[in-house]
């Protein structure tokens, strides 16, 4: 499956902005750059270094906005020896962005996998990022996500649960070493994921709450926009559990409990937007037991049979309505 028109990386952030000009509407230069800490490429600016937009730091080198100067060469310079070590994009900012060699690879059982892996990181991201597969061969595919004319990339506009879920796969897909994940769909020996294996069920994974904000709605003969206030365990926050569990298994050698831990807190509980409570974990006769403080303290509390089929059980998320076309 071709990556998102435009794109040529795994990550490209939505705003831009330096001490000379701005893209977003109708906001100067100096109110965008002094209330957003992200610049040019996405990339953080060093505000305290050179004064406000003029440091960009992009984890591997720092970019010098004023200069329009890299501080070092770009650590995979050996992989491209046409090209300086010191130009950006392939030397064509206006097609391309900064590549960092950092990415993560899936490979599926079925088109049911990967329709249903789509689909959820689509949900995730909240139509502002488009989400695409690029063939790496052997039957893998890294992940691609991107803007174009259709996925504008406005972060602002997203929803807690699609900030989180999109901060979270920002970190997976920028990291320098490669992520290996298959995904199934339907498989008796993997409840929702396999982290020996790195597998993911896409298909339990589709039994979680929805989260995102839903467009022209019909009630009876009224149409209604608005978006899902997530409640318990949702689809993305299980999805970006299972592949922050993984990136600390395969890229910094952490154990099972210490990832499985880390996932909880770095990603499954930012995404979800509540706190999954060790306190309601239980595993009895094969039902499978969770539970999570919401924002307003109430408790919601999950569970599913471990054996096939799998189904999960809890409160659905809420519909919050903000306008009535």
């Amino acid at each position: 499956m071709p990556a998102p028109t435009g794109t040529h990386t795994t990550r490209i952030e939505p705003h831009f902005c330096s001490s000379q000009s701005t893209l977003t509407p109708r906001r100067s230069a100096e109110s965008v750059c002094t209330s957003y800490v992200f610049g040019f490429n996405g990339k953080e600016n060093d505000n305290e270094v050179k004064g406000t937009g003029n440091s960009v730091d992009f984890g591997a080198r720092i970019y010098d906005s004023r200069l329009g100067r890299w501080m070092s060469v770009d650590p995979l310079f050996k992989d491209y020896p046409d090209l300086s070590p010191y130009c950006f994009a392939a030397n064509s900012p206006i097609m391309l962005v900064d590549r960092d060699g950092k990415k993560i690879y899936m490979s599926f059982d079925s088109q049911e996998s990967i329709d249903a892996f789509l689909s959820v990181m689509q949900m995730g991201l909240e139509g502002q990022f488009d989400v695409g597969l690029k063939s790496v061969g052997n039957g893998q595919y890294e992940v691609v996500i991107g803007t174009n004319k259709d996925f504008p990339g406005n972060v602002d506009d997203m929803t807690p649960n699609g900030k989180a879920f999109y901060n979270v796969m920002s970190k997976i897909v920028t990291d320098k070493s490669v992520v290996n994940i298959k995904a199934v769909y339907g498989t008796s020996d993997v409840n929702v994921g396999k982290a020996a294996t790195g597998e993911i069920d896409m298909k339990d994974i589709k039994q979680f709450n929805l989260t995102g904000k839903f467009n022209k709605v019909m009630v009876g003969s009224k149409s209604y926009s608005g978006y899902l206030k997530s409640r318990g365990f949702t689809q993305i926050g299980k999805l970006s559990h299972e592949l922050y569990e993984q990136y600390k298994i395969q890229v910094e050698r952490f154990d099972y409990d210490p990832a499985h831990s880390a996932a909880i807190k770095n990603a499954e509980n930012p995404v979800n937007n509540n706190t999954r409570e060790d306190e309601y974990e239980n595993y009895s006769n094969g039902t499978v037991t969770q539970g999570a403080t919401e924002s307003d303290n109430s408790v919601t509390k999950m569970n599913y049979e471990a054996d096939e089929p799998f189904e999960v059980k809890q409160s659905p998320s809420i519909p919050v309505i903000t306008k009535e076309e």
